[in-house]
Parts: C-alpha cells; sequence; structure tokens
C-alpha cells in the first residue's frame, strides 16, 4: 500500500508499507506416549506434520537430542530413565504457536526376584519372606499345591490354606513392559502328628505283661509310666514287656512324638494274683477231683510237675490242661500226703504244696 502528499502544484511524497496477513499454525499432535525398557536410549517419535506452519521438537522434562527437531518423525536419542517430555510446536509467523507433548518413559529391568528360604511347617498357613523390589513391583502366585495369599503384591505377605505336602509359590518382579523374573520358594506343611495307641486296656494273671504300641510312621515313640509299680523292659521300643507288675491298676502311656507335637494314650492293666489250691479230694464225687489252675486257658503253655516229700518228681505234664487228679506218671493212685507243685505259667513259675485227701 502506498501513502502519497500533495500541495498543489509541489512536488508530491509518497511512502510504500507491506501488510502480511498469516493463517493460524494448524493444531498438530506430538504422537502416541512411549514406554520401553532400559535396552535402549532412542527411539522414533510419531507426531503429525503440520499443514500450516513449521514445527519445531523440543525438551520440556528429561533429555533427548533430535535427529532433526522439524521432523515429525525423527528420532530421538540421549534419553534418561524416568519420564522425558517432548514438546512439538508449530509456528506460523506472529500467529499464536500449538503444541502437543509426549512422555517417552525409560524403564529399568525389575530387581532380581528372590522368594526366601524354603520353609517346613506344622501349621498349613506362614508368613512369605521375598524381597521388596527397589525398582518395580512383586506378585505372589501359587505354582503347585495350595494356598491363599492375603496381599499377593505384599513380599511378606500371610499365606493360608497350605496343602500338606509341598507347595511352591512363585515371586515375580515387574516394571512396565520390562522382561519380569521370578524365584520359587517351598512351602512344606507336615502332616499331622500320628495318633498314639498304646492298645486296649487288659487283666492279666502274672507280674508281666507284653505292651504294643502302634509304630510311629516318623518321629519315635515311648513307653513312660503313670501309676501302679512296674519296669519297662524297653521304653523306645513298640512292642516291650512290663515286668514285676503289682496287684493294682498299672497305667503305661505311649507317647509319639513328631516335629509338630506329640500325641499320648494310656493303657491300665489290672494284675489279679493267682490263687491255686492247696489241696484235692480225688475220690470220684465230682467235687475238687482235680488240681485246677484258674484261668488256664489265659496262657499260651502251663507245665505242672509235681514232687513228693523226698524230693522225687512223681507226676509231670508240660501241657496241662487241669487233669491232675491224684496220681503218678503211670495213672496210679498216690498215697494220701502233701507233695510240693511247680506250676510253670509261660515264662512265669508258681510254687507252693498241695494235700491228697481222699
Amino acid at each position: 500500500m502506498v501513502w502519497t502528499t500533495s500541495n498543489g502544484t509541489c512536488p508530491s511524497s509518497t511512502s510504500t508499507v507491506n501488510i502480511q496477513v498469516d493463517d493460524f499454525a494448524s493444531p498438530v499432535s506430538a504422537g502416541p506416549d512411549q514406554a520401553f525398557c532400559l535396552t535402549s536410549t532412542s527411539t522414533n517419535l510419531n507426531a503429525t506434520n503440520p499443514t500450516v506452519g513449521v514445527a519445531t521438537w523440543s525438551v520440556m522434562a528429561g533429555s533427548g537430542t533430535f535427529g532433526n527437531p522439524n521432523l515429525n518423525t525423527s528420532t530421538v536419542s540421549g534419553l534418561t530413565t524416568g519420564t522425558n517430555t517432548l514438546v512439538w510446536t508449530n509456528t506460523n509467523g506472529v500467529c499464536p504457536t500449538t503444541s502437543d507433548t509426549v512422555d517417552i518413559i525409560l524403564l529399568m529391568f525389575p530387581t532380581t526376584a528372590n522368594a526366601g528360604p524354603d520353609q517346613i511347617l506344622c501349621p498349613n498357613s506362614t508368613v512369605l519372606a521375598g524381597n521388596l523390589p527397589a525398582i518395580g513391583v512383586g506378585n505372589w502366585s501359587v505354582f503347585t499345591g495350595g494356598g491363599s495369599v492375603n496381599t499377593p503384591t505384599l513380599n511378606s505377605s500371610n499365606v493360608n490354606s497350605l496343602s500338606t505336602g509341598t507347595n511352591s509359590l512363585v515371586w515375580t518382579a515387574s516394571n512396565g513392559n520390562c522382561p519380569t523374573n521370578s524365584d520359587t520358594v517351598l512351602l512344606i506343611v507336615l502332616p499331622p502328628v500320628q495318633q498314639a495307641f498304646a492298645g486296649n486296656d487288659t487283666t492279666i494273671y502274672v507280674t508281666s505283661a507284653p505292651v504294643n504300641g502302634n509304630i510311629p510312621t516318623s518321629g519315635t515313640g515311648m513307653w513312660q509310666f503313670v501309676g501302679g509299680s512296674f519296669n519297662i523292659s524297653n521304653p523306645n521300643q513298640s512292642s516291650t514287656t512290663l515286668t514285676n507288675l503289682v496287684q493294682v491298676v498299672n497305667t503305661v502311656k505311649w507317647v509319639i512324638t513328631e516335629m509338630c507335637g506329640s500325641t499320648e494314650d494310656e493303657k491300665n492293666i489290672t494284675l489279679i494274683v493267682l490263687e491255686i489250691p492247696n489241696a484235692i479230694s480225688p475220690n470220684g464225687d465230682g467235687i475238687n477231683d482235680y488240681l485246677e489252675v484258674p484261668i488256664a486257658d489265659y496262657y499260651s503253655q502251663v507245665e505242672l510237675k509235681v514232687v513228693n516229700r523226698w524230693g522225687s518228681v512223681v507226676f509231670e505234664d508240660r501241657d496241662y490242661k487241669n487233669t491232675w487228679n491224684g496220681v503218678n506218671q503211670d495213672n496210679q493212685p498216690l498215697t494220701e500226703d502233701t507233695y510240693f507243685y511247680v506250676i510253670k505259667l509261660n515264662s512265669e513259675v508258681k510254687t507252693g504244696y498241695i494235700l491228697i485227701k481222699r
């Protein structure tokens, strides 16, 4: 445009001004945010190319060096760990600029996972002992067995409802889209302590008695005195013998001890003293004709030996069945007199005298 001044016939003067009208800079997009692991410190950008104006890349936060600051798909290198914020700014003359930002997040590899030491447990619950990742987060999962982890993302979470036997739990460390790593811990839950069984209560007629506890599947067993009076031949054997029992209720207990505790069971043994008759009258009247050993059927072996007053054996039976009626070995009646007997009941021996009176 020209501005002219004049005055009559005098020469005029002029001045020119140029007026340029610019279009508004077109809107731009810096492209999608990116996150990747620390395998590289560079990437390709993906901004939109402006239809009006000229756009330029710049760094708002973090760091970065652009291959071509005016290229929408420029490479950027020298990124730092963490968030790098880059700006794509479009200008056109004196018009207002337009811009957009993109975050390039450079992730570090997660901390190496450590699930903690293996554990041998009695209850079916425990506290886990994974390491706390300095980089990234951790997460518990059940690989084999059972278990309910209260807080899967907590390295020291409680875990309940473990199965008896071996349970494998995995502690996995992750950080964004970086490769994960994991470690496994074995939680071995022992079975409940075996219930001890000492056997049923019993009544005996001799001063010794066998006892038979159940055999421990693991751990150890031991017989222990509770009441009465007796000796235990081999306290650490499930099958042993009690000796020198007295005529009361004798109580012994069988204790099974394992890693997870112990169980016990008591057995009462009542001793009844055997009283053997001291006289017989073998006259055929059916009354007191035989020397009868009470409850002879209780014993696996009963032996009888009869000796006269001069020490001579007059009768002997190694499998006695309560059939001696005052006869000698030839089944001839012995004279009325006092004799002496030796009766062997299994391993116990009883002696005394017997009067024959017809």
